[in-house]
């Protein structure tokens, strides 16, 4: 992902497309960036064309040989598994900060999930990035957004975050401090506490950590988050690009 965003600013539209393709043939969550890296990237509608027929050749071969050795399911089965965990109350931000509602499987639900984190990033390609930091923090409220909305929570969603803002620290030297907190915060889940909340001494003490963890993931994401969306609607002076 962080290739396809450096492709892009280097006006590599193909390469850029690839890249972005193969990140959602690995993982399906860099498809809440794409929309932003293709309005970066593309300054028509040619290039726009070139950098989708990039960006799908790798979800096809993937999916397409998944189909083709396991059928159907073999490409479904594991999305499925994905929209239909069970939430997790303790960690999640359903029931604390999201209607419990939304997170239940009702006709739907997927849109439902996924409909505020669309619109959102939609939001921000009306305006094209002026320069690459403001592409990195535009993607990194869009990932954020993404596992905010998930049913459940797990520590390999910091990688995703991080790897955004780690080149925007040279221009914004608090996420300096705010990467290495995140770091302790995320050890301090797991495996830590996940390990140690079932012993027998902290057992009575579980649901208190866990509100704890929950609440100080969700300032520091949400602090993020405005922070940014700050930034990007003009309430500051934008860093010169590097």
């Amino acid at each position: 992902m962080v290739c396809a965003i450096a492709a892009a600013d280097r006006r590599q539209v193909w390469l850029s497309g690839g890249c972005l393709g193969l990140a959602v043939a690995l993982k399906m969550y860099p498809l809440a960036v794409a929309p932003l890296v293709l309005r970066y990237a593309a300054r028509s509608w040619g290039q726009a064309a070139g950098w989708c027929a990039a960006a799908a050749l790798p979800v096809v071969l993937s999916y397409g040989g998944m189909v083709l050795l396991d059928g159907a399911d073999g490409a479904v089965l594991p999305l499925k598994f994905q929209l239909d965990r069970d939430p997790e109350p303790g960690w999640c931000f359903y029931d604390k900060f999201l209607p419990l509602s939304w997170a239940a499987k009702t006709p739907g639900y997927a849109v439902i999930r996924a409909a505020p984190v669309l619109l959102a990033v939609l939001a921000m390609t009306v305006r094209r990035p002026p320069d690459v930091l403001s592409l990195l923090r535009r993607c990194a409220i869009a990932v954020v957004l993404f596992v905010i909305m998930q049913t459940f929570f797990s520590p390999q969603w910091w990688q995703w975050i991080a790897v955004l803002l780690v080149p925007l620290a040279g221009r914004h030297r608090w996420l300096v401090w705010y990467v290495i907190a995140h770091d302790l915060l995320t050890y301090l889940h797991f495996p830590v506490l996940f390990d140690s909340i079932g012993t027998r001494e902290l057992e009575a003490y579980a649901d208190v950590i866990r509100e704890v963890h929950v609440w100080v993931r969700a300032g520091m994401w949400a602090g993020l988050v405005v922070t940014f969306a700050w930034s990007e609607m003009g309430g500051r002076a934008t860093p010169r690009a590097a």
